[in-house]
């Protein structure tokens, strides 16, 4: 399990978010962090990490 996904959907959306936020951030908006965070949830593996975070302990 990688940091890219293997589908093409998710690796074009990433790469739109990456993108957007360098423009956000050019233009000296702080919402480059929104984009930056849409990008990451899309990582397979920042996404299982977070999960197992907040799995529930029985």
């Amino acid at each position: 399990m990688g940091y890219f996904p293997k589908d093409t959907l998710r690796r074009v959306m990433m790469a739109v978010f990456v993108v957007l936020a360098i423009v956000e951030l050019t233009r000296g908006s702080w919402f480059f962090v929104v984009d930056v965070l849409f990008a990451l949830s899309l990582s397979p593996k920042i996404l299982a990490s977070v999960m197992g975070i907040f799995k529930r302990k029985d």
